[in-house]
């Protein structure tokens, strides 16, 4: 639908629309394309409100086949969504982000349609434009209210639609289509001038404009140039001014009740024997920027060319600013910049804006130029030096366990038994070799055997020796608690009754005493850290209560970690002492303290390291 079409064209087609006579099936295609083309939007939909079913339809579209047939259903629905207000306040409008179409700012835009004749339902139109500047944007919504009431005067009889014609917004189309081509102020000027004066059988048509305090004659009708220094352009910016100060429409000889100062035009119209004299300024939200000055020396201006005019002069308004601005000298560009910013600033609109800049700005400067402790956050687990792992001293079966993981135990507290009774009896066969081998060495020798009697006693020795074994099973046939402490390890359900080998861990049990914290730094916050830096633990058990201590060793070797990857290893002490309910394994979140930096970067150092480790050449 983006097709380039030049302004006269587009507007001799709209005007054609006026006085179609075809059928409604091939109006509104026609009037849907040339909206398209007037907005520079991609498609148009027609969107009819029922009113007595109270629901919406699609009445018709174009440019919705093509590249855009697989967003058909999301155009329709952010169609509606911004129609239901067009339906209220005549136009409204809606920011989108869409990710299929190549605008830099796209936005839904729907207009109403002026009602038609015996009609009941309400049409809006759905387009999508590309709102790069807001003064492009606004008036790209006025055009779509002259063109709003096309529809009207096409469904009307030939008789209405005539009278309806002289609403003037034909006349209007054209001569802002004289001028929204130009890329030149000073030409658009000349081109406007020319064509008012002309079209409205006009002696002379001049436009002043505002520089500085003062407002300059741009362009007068039929001349390519003057000067400006004589006393006839002094004479005609008076009337300009005249009309500027006050922000009036002073038409003259006709008298004004309204305590306008007219002298200037008064004076003006005698001197040159004109026959009327009409000022109209030239506005941008609502205040004076230039002004039109229009001179008769036959007809006056009638009804229907004041109504024109006061259009025209509301329609080229945006678009002659837009080019004066756009033709100025960077240097002029830069000031106008800075004197807005200054007026934006000290003046007394958009308090709650200008607040929240200030304050915004004071926080920019305090977090640029103040410091904070920086802390460096890592994990953290506490744990302690005395760790008792009790082990099985041979290979046994567990007949009785009487405590439990996470007991308090005391030294010399039996922990478990193991079954004896096979021990016992293995003790008893050693005791009865021993006795046989001691016979059998007393036997030997009473008959002079003596390599029998030496057999016997090295057998006798050996059972002894087995004995010793046995006995010493015996004695660690019962385990005890090695000292003070919780055990944090070893459960009955898995103990009792199940077959141990020598050296399988049966209890583990520590003491919560000499407890220190065990931290895992990243490799990339290790050079920050020194021994004797202080910190803060918070436990995940208790997280509202913090904890001092102080770095005390760091291990220079790095481990690898299968989430954080290269970590050091950090030793530290508590300032205080330990607390009942600690326990060795509690983990946390601890804050090192490493110094003073600049807010600025302690909020953007993570982000500046990983840009210059990025881009480091």
């Amino acid at each position: 639908m983006a097709e380039n079409v030049d302004a006269k064209t587009l507007l001799d087609d709209l005007k054609s629309l006026r006085y179609f006579t075809g059928e409604s099936d091939e109006f509104w295609p026609e009037y849907l394309k040339n909206v398209a083309l007037l907005c520079k939007s991609p498609f148009a939909v027609s969107f009819v409100w029922k009113t007595q079913e109270k629901e919406w339809g699609v009445l018709n579209a174009v440019g919705l086949d093509g590249e855009l047939k697989d967003f058909q259903s999301e155009i329709i629905q952010m169609g509606l969504a911004v129609s239901q207000r067009a339906m209220q306040n005549g136009f409204a409008y809606d920011r989108q982000r869409l990710k299929w179409i190549k605008f830099s700012q796209p936005t839904s835009l729907a207009f109403k349609l002026d009602e038609m004749r015996d009609s009941t339902s309400d049409i809006v139109i759905f387009v999508l434009v590309d709102r790069i500047k807001t003064t492009d944007f606004n008036e790209l919504v006025i055009r779509t209210q002259l063109i709003a009431d096309i529809p009207k005067t096409y469904t009307m009889p030939l008789q209405e639609m005539n009278a309806e014609s002289s609403d003037g917004f034909d006349d209007v189309l054209e001569i802002t289509s004289n001028v929204i081509n130009e890329k030149k102020f000073i030409l658009a000027c000349m081109k406007l001038v020319s064509d008012l004066a002309v079209r409205f059988s006009c002696s002379r048509v001049s436009i002043g404009w505002q520089k500085k305090e003062y407002v300059e004659t741009i362009a007068i009708s039929h001349l390519e140039s003057f000067e400006k220094n004589t006393d006839a352009i002094t004479e005609l910016e008076n009337v300009l001014e005249e009309s500027f100060d006050q922000d009036e429409e002073i038409l003259v000889p006709v008298m004004n009740d309204n305590g306008t100062i007219v002298n200037s035009h008064l004076s003006y119209l005698r001197k040159n024997g004109l026959t009327e004299l009409l000022s109209l300024p030239i506005r941008v939200d609502e205040k004076p920027i230039g002004v039109l000055l229009f001179e008769k020396l036959d007809e006056p201006f009638n009804d229907y060319d004041l109504m024109v005019l006061r259009l025209a002069s509301n329609q080229i308004s945006y678009i002659m600013q837009n080019l004066y601005f756009s033709d100025q000298w960077f240097y002029q560009k830069m000031a106008r910049s800075f004197k807005k910013s200054l007026e934006w600033i000290f003046g007394p609109e958009k308090t709650l804006i200008k607040l929240i800049s200030v304050l915004l700005s004071l926080f920019l400067i305090y977090i640029c130029i103040y410091k904070w402790e920086h802390k460096i956050e890592v994990g953290a687990d506490l744990a302690t030096k005395n760790i008792a792992f009790v082990s099985a001293p041979y290979d046994a079966v567990v007949h009785e366990v009487l405590a439990y993981s996470g007991d308090k135990v005391k030294k010399g507290d039996l922990l478990l038994t193991f079954d004896t009774e096979e021990l016992y009896l293995k003790e008893t066969e050693a005791r009865s070799d021993v006795i046989r081998y001691d016979r059998e060495s007393q036997k030997a020798r009473a008959s002079r055997k003596l390599a029998d009697m030496g057999i016997a006693k090295a057998r006798k020795l050996q059972v002894e020796t087995k004995l010793k074994r046995i006995q010493y099973y015996l004695s660690q046939s019962k385990v005890y608690s090695p000292f003070d402490g919780i055990i944090v390890e070893g459960n009955k359900e898995d103990l009792l009754g199940a077959p141990i080998s020598k050296g399988d861990l049966i209890f583990k049990i520590v003491r919560p005493t000499d407890m220190f914290l065990k931290l895992k730094i990243n490799e990339k916050y290790v050079d920050e850290i020194k021994i004797g830096d202080m910190g803060k633990l918070a436990l995940l058990s208790r997280p509202n209560v913090r904890f001092s201590f102080i770095i005390d060793k760091i291990i220079p070797v790095a481990e690898v970690d299968s989430k954080a990857g290269n970590i050091f290893v950090i030793k530290a002490k508590f300032q205080e002492e330990p607390k009942e309910w600690w326990r060795p394994g509690m983990s946390g979140i601890a804050k090192i303290e490493v110094g003073e930096k600049p807010i600025i970067w302690i909020f953007t150092h993570k982000l500046m390291d990983s840009i210059r480790l990025y881009f480091w050449w």
